[in-house]
């Protein structure tokens, strides 16, 4: 699906640069039509058949540009249904873990029910309603991330969204004692994204940050994993969010540093990664109009940044 949407990109370059050339030549035939009146009959009906071949590139290219919107959004489906896999099992422990404490509580009452007092039903009857909400959540949340959603753009909330993403991968980070640090700029400013979009790629990051800590720790001795996760308006840009996602975990290789944003290229065993996360994330931000890059690594760490404009059309950050 990935070469289709490559293919799919050169034809929408051709077909543009046979539009703009049949632009020219047509206003080239235009200015001798005026010029000539009837004289240059030829000239006019050449005229004729370049605008309807216009009209013919003008068509195609519009199906082109559809069936690359189409098909990019396919791929985008088919990469979150793979990271949903990959992420089912962070899931299970997300669920399990109110589930727990649901149980236990009514194991309690149960035994010693006639034992406790009005106070003290009530408390562990809030105990299952906040776990039972809890579950709700992150199910209903899970249900909506997983549904195909158009690309419309809405002003959105960066932080609230990085929140929802920890609601599918927080239980794994917390189990495999990565300790995750968020420093979230008060106030930050509403970016115009689609949502959804934008928690696949956030996802991504962070679940590749997990595994490059998990990978460290099979050989550092005494070594605590780390996250931190930095949202704010950007120092050097004006009307730019930065997001940071900066981990302690193994560093990216100088050779595989130009390849990271290439489809199906993925330095991970097979079954455990399918290469799509970061291409398809390059693209969802590109559609932002932002850009995503590797900030720095090391054997200390990496720091991947996203870069986010406030608003619809600012093509590029202006300095």
């Amino acid at each position: 699906m990935s070469e289709q949407c490559e293919y799919l990109k050169d034809r929408c370059a051709e077909l543009e640069r046979a539009l703009r050339e049949s632009e020219k030549k047509s206003l080239y035939y235009q200015k001798i039509a005026q010029q000539t009146g009837d004289i240059r009959l030829r000239e006019t009906e050449m005229l004729s058949r370049l605008v309807e071949k216009h009209k013919r590139t003008e068509e195609d290219l519009r199906k082109a540009n559809k069936d690359l919107r189409d098909t990019h959004i396919q791929l985008i489906q088919t990469a979150k249904l793979a990271s949903l896999g990959e992420l089912s099992a962070g899931v299970a422990h997300e669920l399990n873990q109110p589930l727990m404490v649901i149980r236990s509580v009514s194991q309690i009452m149960l035994r010693k029910f006639e034992k406790l007092s009005s106070e003290q039903i009530r408390e562990q009857l809030t105990n299952i309603e906040r776990n039972t909400k809890r579950m709700m959540n992150i199910i209903n949340h899970l249900r909506t991330f997983s549904r195909q959603t158009p690309s419309e753009m809405t002003a959105v909330d960066v932080n609230r969204i990085i929140e929802d993403a920890f609601l599918m991968i927080g239980e794994q980070m917390r189990l495999r004692n990565i300790h995750v640090e968020k420093i979230f700029e008060p106030n930050l400013s509403a970016c115009y994204g689609n949502s959804n979009q934008l928690e696949q790629v956030f996802l991504n990051l962070i679940a590749n940050a997990k595994d490059a800590i998990l990978e460290k720790m099979t050989y550092a001795d005494d070594f605590a994993g780390r996250l931190e996760i930095i949202t704010r308006t950007s120092p050097d840009y004006q009307k730019v969010i930065e997001i940071l996602f900066k981990d302690n975990g193994i560093g990216i290789s100088s050779e595989y540093r130009n390849k990271l944003f290439d489809p199906f290229f993925t330095t991970k065993d097979v079954g455990k990664g399918t290469g799509l996360g970061l291409s398809i994330s390059y693209g969802i931000i590109k559609e932002h109009q932002g850009s995503i890059d590797v900030m720095e690594t090391s054997s200390d760490g990496t720091t991947f940044r996203i870069m986010l404009p406030f608003q619809v059309g600012i093509v590029k950050a202006e300095k």
